[in-house]
């Protein structure tokens, strides 16, 4: 530990590599002291988070707002494939590898490992003797592909007895047979059957190609569907040093898929990512499906105190007059503001212009880039490509994403040591106490010790017993918080519907020749989908509730626990207990049953477009359908919510049991000659190196 102390005495060294060094000195000096196994695991766990070099960027939009595109101009290249097709988009993750003959050695840590489609490991880039652009491709599961394409027969209300016969019914089915709001639904099954007998037996498999020869398996219909995941690596030189190194893009499906799956997917991404870039397009307005996931964002980002979205409205050349601009930003603005983002960061850019502005750099002379520009412009005059780069607004999201990562990393590097080292400050001081006390201690002193030890020995039977019984009072606190989590995800669905029932039930879905009755059933079916997807939405946000609740109950009688066993003398067995490892339940899938039966009784009402949309029945029918909607939603969350809640105290009864093991499975009567083995000497000179450590670091960062 005189390491640190030494090198406090003049300018610390406040890098991340500096941290992670004076991380590693205090480890190898807590490894000369007893009982701290428990201490130099959670500067362990420290040091590997400091040591990931990798950031995460998950660039998220609906389909055909630019997100592959901005990607490409930030590049300056044609890296990623602009999909042509929003139902069956692969996630495409894009890792900055060295040319050929550099170091070709992996970006450190991985993210999440094991789920299908969550954030993949970090992974060394493929070797490529061309030192050209690699691909790894993930294809989806069998079983991947059945949920996708069961899913999509049963919004068709057709049924298939598996993935052959669902590729053979799918060829018979008609743009006629289906509601014209299915027909994205129809576009997929139709790519599905038409690529099945060439790709049946890749289902499972992983395999590496040339980025160029992968492009197909994302651009095409028939192959796209059957891709879970695209890994890229691309030489680092590319970006010439204005983001970081270990960045990683991922291109995202669109928000608006029509794969649940995809859903599931983004909110993890959501959750692990460092940065995440949202695309509008210019012309578009919000719809549902975008407004869900920045209202579910705004959540998690309340939940784990991260604010790390970056807004970006793409496309704003098209915009005829700098006050039609500026009302675009203030609607967009206002929008997010009301889903939840408070302060958000919004950046108004054109890819097109930003790729183009960056070909040019690279072949000023060539007339095919020269002219496209001209013409784009409007200008006779040759281009400049530096002035249009900038006016572009890709640098200005750049330099502002690069800042911020920069920035978060180093911050929370930071944060996270200084909060390290104040509890083991601490706790040292209270281990200098003990060891302290048990010198002095008289025969009295002993005896009354005991009797606090056998008390917390006493305690965990009961509590052990308590377990079993099913009758513990974590179980009871879980159970209660997720009862009132279920209640306000409730209360939230019932809040929202007024705007759901009217984006479903709008006066264009009654125009032209549409028969009435269908747009009836084509607009309840939306209402129901648009509803499952809030109880879905909701039921992964409140996973990560009571899943970050359980773990905080844990962690804090953990840690009474332990101060109570180090001050009975007893730090050996404090020094054992578990930390928590309690189950993630936002990583499964929840998939609402909720079906549109309790409503159709309402659709009685409708007389015609008229009536309906000007003389009131609008509102009746709502006003009708709110209540059994709220019944349907409450009973549709209990049966998502139940098994969710028993699996969260199953989890917690195993790690309270792992706890009462702990102590019970120890002695209860002291070893009083560990005072010798604990010179206060090196306790107290411990302490003295952690104070200076935490001077400084603070006085560093002020």
């Amino acid at each position: 530990m005189r390491e640190i102390h030494n090198s406090t005495r003049s300018a610390p060294d406040t890098t991340v590599d500096g941290l992670r060094r004076m991380v590693a000195s205090l480890a190898e000096r807590l490894s000369r002291l007893p009982y701290t196994e428990g201490w130099r695991r959670e500067l362990a766990d420290l040091e590997g988070r400091l040591l990931r070099e990798e950031q995460l960027v998950a660039v998220f939009g609906a389909f055909s707002t630019g997100k592959s595109s901005l990607i490409n101009a930030v590049l300056g290249e044609p890296v990623l494939v602009v999909s042509p097709n929003p139902t069956t988009a692969a996630i495409t993750e894009l890792r900055f590898a060295p040319a050929s003959g550099q170091d070709a050695r992996p970006q450190g840590g991985g993210l999440v490992a094991g789920e299908p489609g969550a954030p993949s490991p970090a992974v060394p880039a493929p070797a490529d003797a061309e030192g050209g652009t690699v691909a790894r491709v993930e294809a989806k599961t069998e079983a991947q592909m059945w949920d996708d394409v069961s899913l999509a027969l049963a919004a068709l209300q057709r049924q298939a007895d598996g993935l052959a016969g669902a590729a053979e019914l799918a060829k018979s089915l008609k743009p006629k047979d289906v509601p014209s709001g299915r027909r994205k639904t129809l576009s997929f099954l139709k790519a599905f059957a038409a690529g099945y007998e060439e790709l049946a037996d890749r289902l499972g498999r992983t395999w590496t190609l040339p980025a160029a020869d992968a492009s197909r398996l994302c651009a095409e219909e028939r192959y796209a569907c059957f891709v879970q995941r695209v890994q890229l690596w691309h030489p680092s030189a590319s970006l010439a040093g204005r983001l970081p190194r270990g960045l990683v893009w991922v291109d995202t499906p669109g928000v608006d898929s029509v794969h649940r799956r995809h859903t599931d997917v983004a909110f993890q991404y959501m959750r692990l990512a460092d940065a995440i870039v949202f695309v509008l397009y210019y012309t578009h307005a919000l719809s549902r499906a975008e407004k869900d996931f920045l209202l579910q964002l705004a959540e998690v980002q309340d939940l784990v105190g991260a604010d790390k979205l970056f807004v970006v409205i793409n496309a704003v050349d098209l915009a005829q007059s700098e006050e039609e601009r500026q009302a675009v930003r203030e609607r967009v603005l206002e929008e997010l503001r009301q889903l939840g983002i408070r302060q958000p960061r919004i950046y108004e850019v054109s890819s097109q212009l930003a790729y183009a502005a960056r070909q040019l750099q690279r072949q000023p002379d060539n007339p095919a880039i020269v002219e496209l520009l001209r013409t784009r412009l409007g200008e006779s005059a040759p281009p400049d490509a530096p002035a249009l780069l900038e006016q572009s607004g890709v640098p200005t999201l750049e330099r502002d994403l690069s800042g911020f990562l920069t920035t978060q990393a180093r911050e929370m590097a930071v944060d996270a040591v200084v909060r390290t080292l104040r509890s083991l400050e601490s706790r040292v001081a209270a281990r200098i106490e003990q060891v302290r006390a048990a010198e002095a201690a008289s025969e009295h002193d002993r005896q009354e010790l005991a009797a606090r030890r056998r008390a917390i020995w006493e305690e965990m039977e009961r509590m052990g017993e308590a377990l079993d019984a099913g009758q513990d009072e974590p179980s009871r606190r879980l159970r209660q918080e997720a009862q009132e989590l279920v209640f306000h995800a409730g209360e939230r669905i019932r809040f929202r519907f007024t705007q759901l029932f009217r984006e479903a039930f709008y006066p264009g879905r009654f125009q032209g020749l549409t028969r009435a009755s269908d747009a009836l059933q084509a607009a309840l079916q939306e209402l129901v989908e648009s509803l499952r997807r809030q109880v879905e939405m909701e039921c992964r946000t409140l996973a990560l509730r009571l899943g970050t609740y359980a773990e905080q109950l844990y962690t804090r009688e953990r840690a009474a626990l332990a101060r109570d066993l180090e001050a009975v003398g007893r730090a050996d067995v404090a020094d054992g207990l578990p930390d928590a490892a309690l189950v993630s339940l936002a990583d499964q899938a929840y998939r609402s049953r909720l079906d549109a039966e309790p409503l159709i009784p309402y659709l009685k009402g409708f007389q015609s477009a008229k009536s309906f949309f000007e003389g009131g029945g609008q509102d009746a029918m709502r006003q009708g359908m709110a209540e059994a909607a709220a019944d349907a939603v409450r009973e549709d969350l209990a049966n998502l919510t139940g098994p969710m809640t028993d699996a969260a105290v199953l989890a917690l009864q195993r790690q309270y049991r792992a706890l009462v093991a702990a102590v019970l499975n120890s002695p209860c009567t002291a070893d009083d000659s560990r005072a010798e083995r604990e010179p206060l000497e090196a306790w107290e000179g411990l302490a003295d190196d952690l104070r200076r450590a935490l001077a400084a670091q603070l006085a560093a960062h002020a």
